[in-house]
């Protein structure tokens, strides 16, 4: 699922729900490696979404200068909102779904929800 963001030089971007979804884990577990395994992906594609949505937004979200995973600040905003981003996603899903087919129905966003600390 994409959102269009504009990078402010006239050009739309595509996000990608599914890269937040990936930061929403690199931030919770503090770990590529970890998020990987959680998510069944290769830690390449974990790295590569993460570069992807720095690119987009234009700001560093890790601190790559040290071994263990830590948020910049503009990561931390990002992960504090992230959340709350696929969360709503997964919401509205569920709402413009017929109600006997929402039930029962999980989707890959659920997951991102209960990475709260």
């Amino acid at each position: 699922m994409h959102s269009q963001v504009s990078s402010g030089q006239g050009a739309e971007e595509m996000l990608d729900l599914n890269d937040l979804r990936i930061f929403a884990y690199v931030a919770a577990l503090a770990s590529f490696t970890l998020a990987a395994e959680a998510l069944s992906i290769h830690k390449s594609s974990v790295s590569r979404s993460v570069a992807r949505l720095e690119a987009l937004l234009g700001t560093p979200l890790i601190d790559r200068t040290s071994r263990k995973v830590e948020l910049t600040r503009r990561g931390i905003a990002l992960r504090a909102n992230c959340i709350e981003i696929l969360s709503r996603v997964s919401d509205t899903i569920d709402t413009l779904k017929a109600p006997g087919e929402a039930r029962g129905r999980s989707y890959a966003v659920h997951a991102a929800s209960r990475l709260r600390h």
